[in-house]
């Protein structure tokens, strides 16, 4: 036997010994476990999902509101104004640009995970919003298109999970 072959078997032998050592970390590295089912449920319940799942108009809102303490304040321009200066400080600080419809969408988002409903949202960003007049021409439409959009956005995403977690 050659020299050139005795390395090539060593070399050989080496990659081998790597895999099982290799294999043998991530065995005892991983194992696999079960979700923590009084976690998991309690985690779903207090979803805001589940926290607002009878509301079905604007009427009976205030009913809703008056059991949930955690909704907070009815007074969504303020909630507004709070966010967007938040956002558009973070954004400054990182030297980013956030335009003035981003910025809404986001508020949007932001507020109805709180537990808002979307006419109160569109109506924020109506009072609120910058220079809206400027930049579009039906304000209404806008507003209730930016909130909607933000519900669909956080339907979806409570649907995926949903999924990812069986139900």
């Amino acid at each position: 036997m050659t020299a050139q072959a005795l390395i090539a078997i060593c070399g050989i032998l080496g990659s081998i010994a790597a895999l099982y050592l290799a294999k043998r970390a991530h065995d005892r590295s991983f194992r696999p476990t079960e979700p923590d089912e009084e976690l998991v449920k309690r985690f779903v319940e207090s979803a805001p999902v589940y926290r607002l799942k009878d509301i079905t108009s604007a009427e009976n809102f205030e009913d809703i509101a008056k059991k949930q303490q955690t909704l907070g304040s009815r007074d969504a321009p303020t909630v507004y104004e709070r966010l967007r200066t938040m956002y558009v400080y973070q954004a400054r600080q990182k030297g980013w640009y956030l335009g003035d419809g981003s910025v809404d969408y986001r508020i949007a988002k932001r507020i109805l995970e709180d537990g808002w409903i979307e006419a109160d949202v569109a109506s924020a960003i109506r009072k609120r919003s910058p220079i809206i007049e400027d930049r579009y021409r039906d304000l209404d439409e806008y507003a209730e298109r930016t909130a909607n959009n933000a519900r669909g956005e956080l339907k979806r995403k409570d649907e995926n999970f949903r999924r990812w977690l069986g139900g």
